[in-house]
């Protein structure tokens, strides 16, 4: 005996069929719409690609832009010398055997009591001794 299918439910399967048709359709154009298509993914790069690339672990012990905030840039570093700058310049062991601002001071002095010395010969020899030395010439010369 073959059984029927009761009218109430064949016109619910009927409306369930058509409710999943159009839920099947929308999802559909859904997937259509939101996802890529071979085509679409062709350039992006594989796991291979990727392989030789750091992750996120590999660089966590690097410095970040806030470590080094307060280090200089080389634009501020631009109008510093540079090694090259200095190779001709003397270091500490080089002006070691040259004499120091005290050392100058002291030979000043004594050079201002020499040229003090030397003045006052020279004004002795000028005004003291001047009229004996023409007096002199004159009683070599005529005689």
């Amino acid at each position: 005996m073959k059984e029927t299918e009761p009218l109430y439910f064949k016109e619910f399967r009927t409306h369930f069929d058509k409710k999943i048709e159009s839920s099947i359709n929308e999802l559909a154009i859904m997937i259509k719409d939101n996802f890529a298509t071979k085509d679409d993914i062709s350039n992006f790069a594989t796991k291979d690609d990727l392989a030789n690339f750091a992750t996120k672990d590999d660089i966590s012990n690097f410095a970040t832009k806030d470590d080094l905030a307060n280090f200089a840039t080389k634009d501020d570093l631009a109008n510093f010398a540079t090694k090259d700058d200095l190779a001709n310049f003397a270091t500490k062991d080089d002006l070691a055997n040259f004499a120091t601002k005290d050392d100058v001071k002291e030979i000043l002095a004594h050079i201002g009591r020499y040229e003090v010395r030397a003045q006052n010969v020279e004004q002795i020899l000028t005004h003291d001794h001047k009229p004996r030395i023409v007096a002199l010439e004159k009683a070599i010369l005529t005689a």
